[in-house]
């Protein structure tokens, strides 16, 4: 029996087959490798997103509407109650077709057979990209300085006011400034972790001049002829006193005791009405100053006091203000230099 040739010839076929399916399928892959390889790989999230097996183009809408748009929403700020709304938009950068790009950027450098192999196998081959914000910081400061402007509440002083014969003491305030510094950290965090509510740091601001800061005052009312002690806006003590001749008018104003005086020296004042006085008369009796003398920061004015009693109550005086000897030594101790004295009509 004759063997035919049949064996070679079918390997070759068989070979020729095998080859041509491998070429066939080898091209079907490289020509679905071309249309998937602008997909995002199993396992791909961007800024916590899930985007795995999403087209380029259709991951880069999603994540414009759950990523960016939320990022760039209005956002309301707190100041003590005072509420602004702040737009983020000329202060939040984020690129969200670049980070999709930074996720694809894996697969575009694996080979094609890399990347079939992991859409035959359905592997997870995808990276995780954090949401890359960018904030505008020079911006937020500029944002911030404004909005301090807004809700900075100055401090109010208190006032001291004559009322009458007594004193009315108006009531401080503490007043609030923005903490810029720390309003744009907190502005910035809030603003790349998507909160859309801040509430602003701010600072207390004292006043400068508080209730206490009115301790002791003298009150002079020329027309009285008395003279009041006050504790703040409180009466303590009130005296008779002689005011100055209506040719030596005592100044009215607000003044400060500037020294205090045990026994004081006289001195002459070279005016036409001590011509005929000594240049000095020493303390002691006969003394025009009496035995305690507060010296005023008005010029040549001082409440003192006098052995003239009977002057007392009357306009007798060349400005200062005289006192009986024991109600002068009584007022002597409680106040001090520096303390306020307010003369008025």
């Amino acid at each position: 029996m004759r063997k035919t040739g049949g064996g070679p010839r079918a390997l070759t076929a068989a070979v020729a087959v095998t080859l041509m399916t491998f070429s066939v399928g080898f091209s079907y892959a490289v020509a679905d490798d071309f249309a998937q390889r602008e997909v995002l790989p199993r396992g791909t999230t961007v800024g916590g997103y899930a985007v795995g097996g999403l087209p380029r183009d259709e991951a880069i809408a999603q994540l414009r509407r759950k990523l960016e748009t939320p990022l760039l929403a209005p956002v309301t700020v707190d100041a003590r109650g005072k509420r602004l709304v702040l737009d983020p938009r000329p202060l939040v950068r984020i690129d969200v077709a670049a980070l999709v790009d930074k996720a694809l950027a894996p697969q575009r450098r694996t080979t094609v057979l890399q990347r079939v192999y992991y859409r035959v196998t359905n592997a997870e081959a995808g990276i995780a990209v954090p949401a890359e914000v960018r904030i505008d910081v020079k911006g937020l400061r500029s944002w911030a300085a404004r909005t301090g402007k807004a809700v900075n509440e100055r401090p109010a002083d208190s006032k001291l006011s004559v009322a009458g014969d007594g004193l009315r003491i108006s009531k401080s305030k503490v007043g609030w400034r923005l903490d810029e510094a720390a309003s744009v950290s907190a502005v910035q965090g809030a603003l790349t972790g998507g909160q859309r509510m801040v509430k602003l740091p701010m600072k207390q601001v004292q006043p400068r001049v508080t209730e206490r800061s009115f301790a002791r005052t003298l009150l002079v009312r020329l027309g009285e002829r008395r003279l009041y002690l006050f504790n703040q806006a409180r009466r303590v003590k009130s005296y008779p006193i002689a005011v100055g001749m209506p040719e030596f008018p005592t100044p009215k104003g607000w003044w400060r005791i500037d020294d205090k005086q045990v026994n004081p020296t006289w001195t002459n004042p070279g005016s036409a009405w001590a011509a005929g006085m000594p240049a000095f008369i020493p303390g002691g009796s006969g003394n025009p100053l009496g035995t305690r003398a507060l010296l005023l920061d008005a010029s040549g004015v001082a409440i003192h006091g006098t052995s003239n009693d009977g002057s007392i109550g009357t306009a007798a005086s060349h400005a200062c203000m005289r006192m009986h000897m024991w109600d002068v030594e009584d007022l002597f101790p409680r106040v001090e230099v520096g303390d306020r004295v307010i003369i008025a009509p």
